[in-house]
Protein backbone atom coordinates (compact mmCIF):
# COMPACT_ATOMS: atom_id res chain seq x y z
CA UNK A 1 0.00 0.00 0.00
CA UNK A 2 1.28 3.46 -0.44
CA UNK A 3 1.90 6.05 1.46
CA UNK A 4 -0.37 8.72 -0.52
CA UNK A 5 -2.89 10.44 1.90
CA UNK A 6 -6.38 8.99 2.43
CA UNK A 7 -9.19 11.38 0.83
CA UNK A 8 -12.15 11.08 2.73
CA UNK A 9 -15.57 10.52 1.10
CA UNK A 10 -18.27 13.14 1.69
CA UNK A 11 -22.05 13.73 0.89
CA UNK A 12 -23.35 13.94 -2.39
CA UNK A 13 -23.04 17.45 -4.12
CA UNK A 14 -25.55 18.54 -6.79
CA UNK A 15 -23.68 16.91 -9.95
CA UNK A 16 -24.23 13.44 -7.95
CA UNK A 17 -20.04 13.33 -7.52
CA UNK A 18 -19.64 13.27 -4.14
CA UNK A 19 -16.48 16.17 -4.35
CA UNK A 20 -13.90 13.48 -3.24
CA UNK A 21 -11.77 13.20 -6.31
CA UNK A 22 -8.44 10.51 -5.90
CA UNK A 23 -5.24 11.40 -8.18
CA UNK A 24 -4.32 7.62 -8.52
CA UNK A 25 -0.93 6.70 -8.40
CA UNK A 26 -0.35 5.12 -12.32
CA UNK A 27 3.25 3.35 -14.04
CA UNK A 28 3.05 6.43 -16.76
CA UNK A 29 2.87 10.04 -16.08
CA UNK A 30 -0.56 10.65 -17.03
CA UNK A 31 -3.35 11.93 -14.59
CA UNK A 32 -5.78 9.61 -13.76
CA UNK A 33 -8.32 10.61 -10.77
CA UNK A 34 -11.21 8.36 -9.62
CA UNK A 35 -14.45 10.62 -8.74
CA UNK A 36 -16.84 9.16 -6.27
CA UNK A 37 -20.66 8.90 -6.06
CA UNK A 38 -21.29 7.09 -2.84
CA UNK A 39 -25.14 8.19 -2.12
CA UNK A 40 -26.07 6.03 0.90
CA UNK A 41 -22.29 6.86 2.50
CA UNK A 42 -20.47 3.00 2.37
CA UNK A 43 -17.11 4.45 1.66
CA UNK A 44 -15.51 6.76 4.32
CA UNK A 45 -11.85 7.14 3.03
CA UNK A 46 -9.82 5.96 -0.12
CA UNK A 47 -6.02 6.26 -1.18
CA UNK A 48 -4.34 5.38 -4.51
CA UNK A 49 -2.40 1.97 -4.28
CA UNK A 50 0.87 1.56 -6.41
CA UNK A 51 0.33 0.67 -9.99
CA UNK A 52 2.56 -1.75 -12.07
CA UNK A 53 3.64 -1.70 -15.66
CA UNK A 54 0.85 -3.37 -18.15
CA UNK A 55 -2.05 -5.40 -16.94
CA UNK A 56 -2.49 -7.30 -14.04
CA UNK A 57 -5.96 -8.08 -14.74
CA UNK A 58 -8.17 -8.33 -17.53
CA UNK A 59 -10.13 -5.91 -18.95
CA UNK A 60 -13.88 -5.79 -17.24
CA UNK A 61 -12.25 -7.72 -14.51
CA UNK A 62 -10.96 -6.77 -11.03
CA UNK A 63 -8.63 -8.38 -8.49
CA UNK A 64 -10.39 -7.35 -5.15
CA UNK A 65 -8.87 -8.35 -1.92
CA UNK A 66 -8.96 -7.61 2.38
CA UNK A 67 -6.32 -5.37 3.53
CA UNK A 68 -8.46 -5.69 6.91
CA UNK A 69 -12.02 -5.69 7.91
CA UNK A 70 -13.22 -2.85 6.39
CA UNK A 71 -10.71 -2.14 3.74
CA UNK A 72 -10.20 -3.76 -0.20
CA UNK A 73 -7.35 -2.88 -2.10
CA UNK A 74 -8.89 -3.17 -5.87
CA UNK A 75 -7.23 -3.41 -8.80
CA UNK A 76 -8.92 -3.08 -12.48
CA UNK A 77 -7.22 -1.74 -16.05
CA UNK A 78 -7.96 1.06 -17.99
CA UNK A 79 -6.25 2.80 -21.00
CA UNK A 80 -2.97 4.36 -21.09
CA UNK A 81 -3.52 8.17 -20.99
CA UNK A 82 -5.64 10.82 -18.90
CA UNK A 83 -8.25 9.99 -17.60
CA UNK A 84 -11.23 11.02 -15.31
CA UNK A 85 -12.80 7.68 -14.29
CA UNK A 86 -16.29 7.77 -12.00
CA UNK A 87 -17.11 5.08 -9.14
CA UNK A 88 -20.61 4.83 -8.27
CA UNK A 89 -20.75 2.52 -5.13
CA UNK A 90 -24.14 0.96 -4.02
CA UNK A 91 -25.15 -1.51 -1.87
CA UNK A 92 -25.99 -4.92 -3.50
CA UNK A 93 -27.04 -7.77 -1.55
CA UNK A 94 -25.17 -8.06 1.57
CA UNK A 95 -22.29 -6.45 -0.07
CA UNK A 96 -21.42 -3.50 -2.52
CA UNK A 97 -21.55 -3.18 -6.17
CA UNK A 98 -18.72 -0.81 -7.40
CA UNK A 99 -19.57 0.79 -11.00
CA UNK A 100 -16.71 2.18 -12.68
CA UNK A 101 -17.64 4.51 -15.56
CA UNK A 102 -14.29 4.87 -17.82
CA UNK A 103 -13.03 4.51 -21.68
CA UNK A 104 -12.92 1.34 -22.89
CA UNK A 105 -10.82 -0.25 -25.96
CA UNK A 106 -12.82 -0.60 -29.08
CA UNK A 107 -14.29 -3.84 -29.76
CA UNK A 108 -11.93 -6.73 -30.50
CA UNK A 109 -8.67 -4.57 -30.31
CA UNK A 110 -5.82 -5.96 -29.20
CA UNK A 111 -5.32 -2.78 -26.87
CA UNK A 112 -3.26 -2.41 -23.96
CA UNK A 113 -3.90 -1.25 -20.96
CA UNK A 114 -2.51 0.21 -17.34
CA UNK A 115 -3.15 -1.10 -13.93
CA UNK A 116 -5.30 1.33 -11.55
CA UNK A 117 -4.98 0.50 -8.01
CA UNK A 118 -7.80 1.54 -5.27
CA UNK A 119 -7.76 0.95 -1.50
CA UNK A 120 -11.12 1.81 -0.04
CA UNK A 121 -12.25 1.94 3.42
CA UNK A 122 -15.83 0.95 4.43
CA UNK A 123 -17.89 2.41 6.83
CA UNK A 124 -18.80 -1.24 8.30
CA UNK A 125 -16.88 -4.47 7.72
CA UNK A 126 -17.29 -5.63 4.26
CA UNK A 127 -15.73 -8.44 3.08
CA UNK A 128 -13.89 -8.50 -0.43
CA UNK A 129 -15.80 -11.96 -1.56
CA UNK A 130 -19.19 -9.82 -1.31
CA UNK A 131 -17.72 -6.90 -3.41
CA UNK A 132 -19.24 -6.95 -7.05
CA UNK A 133 -16.98 -4.92 -9.94
CA UNK A 134 -18.96 -3.05 -12.92
CA UNK A 135 -17.16 -1.32 -15.81
CA UNK A 136 -18.75 0.99 -18.06
CA UNK A 137 -17.92 3.91 -20.58
CA UNK A 138 -18.21 7.40 -19.17
CA UNK A 139 -20.77 7.77 -21.85
CA UNK A 140 -23.60 4.90 -20.09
Amino acid sequence: MTDAPSVPVNTPGPDGVDGAVLPLDVFLDHVVTLQFSDPDGLITGAASGSAKDGMSVQWGSAAVRNIDPRTVEITWVGLSGDEAITLVATPQGNGVLLRFGQQAPPAYSDAMGADRVAVLTFANPVDAADIVTDFTTADD
